[in-house]
């Protein structure tokens, strides 16, 4: 006690000091967090603002890499999917070139005693296709003019003009057109001639027919040897209808035609010249007695 009495002043000077060192302190403190407070609050935002945008950029250019990825990926199918079609394209020709030469084969089987040689379609008329066409073969091949020319079906035409390297065939479906036939189940005989209306069908007329013949609706008709050019029993079609003539003394009817004129694409001529045949074998005058 007497400690304190007698260094009284001394005890409140560094007392004071000390408060006041205190409050100093804890000011400063208080000053700087809250300034830290005020500078985090403005901050904050701006850093939370320039996080997103980065993120939303690099976000941007992922979806640029992936795009230009999937841009290539796309690029790169569409061009397998090209081939891809192109290839079924050619599988396609192949198999139709394979049908036309197996139809063709079975066409040159069924009547093995003509001699036959293969041709391609190469010019046609366009607007229409009833009309006369070029084949690729001609004089240097043997063929002549009135060769008969066959097709996947039965009878197509004959050429009506001969050149050295093609030949130009008249269809059977062409309005000019006339063929000697005949029923193949009673042999009945007829005409069976082009049609301009029929022919956008495939149809074609058998004229002449005897009103007393037994033709049925279905009745293959083949070609006969009236003419001197066709070779008989080739195939010519399938009667679909059958009418009487407005005199009525004889019957037509409508034939469905073997051949597919608007797919036509290879043909087979035949490597002889009938008529000539025929007109070999017609009897000579024998010498008078």
């Amino acid at each position: 006690m007497d400690f304190l009495n007698t260094h009284k002043k001394a005890v409140f000077i560094s007392a004071s000091v000390l408060l006041i060192a205190a409050a100093i302190i804890t000011y400063g403190y208080k000053r700087s967090t809250f300034i830290n407070n005020a500078v985090g609050y403005v901050v904050a935002p701006i850093q939370e603002l320039a996080t997103n945008i980065d993120r939303w950029f690099s976000e941007k250019i992922g979806s640029i890499k992936d795009f230009d990825s999937l841009e290539d990926s796309n690029k790169a199918l569409l061009e397998e999917n090209q081939k891809l079609k192109l290839q079924l394209g050619r599988l396609d020709m192949l198999e139709k070139d394979n049908e036309n030469l197996r139809g063709l084969l079975d066409l040159s089987a069924k009547y093995p005693e003509l001699s036959v040689i293969g041709a391609d379609i190469i010019a046609r008329d366009s607007n229409n296709w009833s009309k006369s066409f070029n084949i690729n073969k001609g004089t240097q091949d043997g063929l002549k003019e009135n060769m008969v020319i066959l097709a996947d079906g039965g009878l197509c035409g004959k050429i009506t003009k001969a050149g050295y390297n093609y030949s130009q065939v008249i269809p059977l479906i062409d309005d000019t057109s006339s063929v000697g036939a005949q029923i193949k189940r009673t042999g009945d005989s007829g005409f069976v001639k082009g049609d301009l209306k029929l022919s956008e069908m495939g149809y074609c007329r058998m004229e002449n027919i005897d009103l007393d013949a037994e033709i049925l609706i279905n009745d293959e008709i083949v070609t006969s040897s009236l003419g001197g050019i066709y070779p008989p029993g080739i195939t010519i079609g399938f009667v679909t209808e059958i009418h009487t003539d407005v005199g009525g003394l004889n019957k037509y009817a409508l034939i469905k035609l073997a051949v597919d004129f608007k797919h036509l694409e290879t043909v087979l001529v035949v490597n002889e010249n009938f008529e000539r045949e025929f007109l070999d074998t017609t009897p000579s005058e024998g010498p008078e007695n």
